[in-house]
């Protein structure tokens, strides 16, 4: 009986440790190199040193900014992301009258993702609606705080702020406010659950100028929907987080509520 007990305590030993990697193996993201050249619209001339660049890992989140010029040449990037290989990465860069627009799967450290600054910006007409859309999974959600930034690639003119709830909920914005370093406006006070309870009205309509940054606070109740990433494109622009704070105080660096500004 002795030695059958030890047998069968064996074989358990074993299972686990064939189980155990399969939670150590866990991905995690990894930095990964990728640089490039930004060229103008002829494919060959190189844009001045100092030309916007932002990439964007849409997987893992990951989102940085930066300017052309390191190295030799006026359009030379380069930069780390945090990902895993098969991501989702884009890659935009962008002047005052154009920019252009990259995206490939992340494999290793990736050299010679160039970039042509080909497609027109700013002669858009103005458009009335910034929209993030509702995500894939709205969930885990929580009442809170969101502070970020706002960069619309078109001009678009808003009075008011909409926010997706998550089904059977009240989730909505009690406050909200966007601004500059030279201005600002705010939503007039949340009038409860009455009428279009999900919109919230700013003091008076007002314009979001093309390729402009803009920063954000967004004070939401109940159960808003949550895109869960750092950045997020729209089809008018990006919005990123800064820090959420929920209402019991713990801090995201990766929540951007689903509005659509109009």
């Amino acid at each position: 009986m002795y030695k059958k007990k030890q047998k069968i305590g064996s074989t358990i030993v074993v299972a686990a440790l064939l189980i155990m990697p399969l939670t150590v193996c866990a991905a995690v993201p990894m930095p990964h190199g990728i640089k490039g050249i930004v060229y103008m619209s002829d494919g060959v001339t190189e844009v001045p040193a100092g030309t916007n660049f932002s990439v964007n890992d849409t997987t893992s989140g990951f989102f940085i900014e930066g300017t052309a010029g390191a190295g030799p040449h006026s359009g030379w990037y380069s930069v780390s992301i945090n990902g895993n290989e098969g991501d989702t990465v884009i890659i935009r860069a962008w002047n005052t009258t154009h920019y252009g627009e990259r995206t490939v799967i992340l494999v290793e450290d990736m050299t010679g993702i160039d970039v042509i600054i080909n497609r027109t910006l700013g002669l858009e007409p103005t458009v009335n609606v910034f929209d993030t859309g509702a995500p894939d999974n709205p969930y885990p959600s929580i009442a809170g705080t969101h502070n970020g930034t706002l960069k619309p690639n078109v001009t678009i003119n808003v009075t008011t702020l909409y926010t997706y709830q998550c089904a059977g909920t009240g989730g909505h914005t009690e406050y909200a406010k966007i601004y500059n370093d030279s201005w600002n406006i705010e939503t007039l006070p949340w009038t409860g659950y009455n009428g279009d309870w999900y919109n919230i009205t700013f003091n008076e309509t007002f314009t979001l100028l093309a390729n402009e940054t803009y920063y954000y606070t967004i004070r939401t109740g109940s159960y808003p929907q949550i895109h869960h990433t750092k950045a997020l494109l729209t089809t008018n622009g990006w919005l990123n987080c800064t820090e959420f704070t929920d209402v019991n105080g713990k801090v995201y660096k990766d929540w951007i509520p689903a509005i659509k500004l109009e």
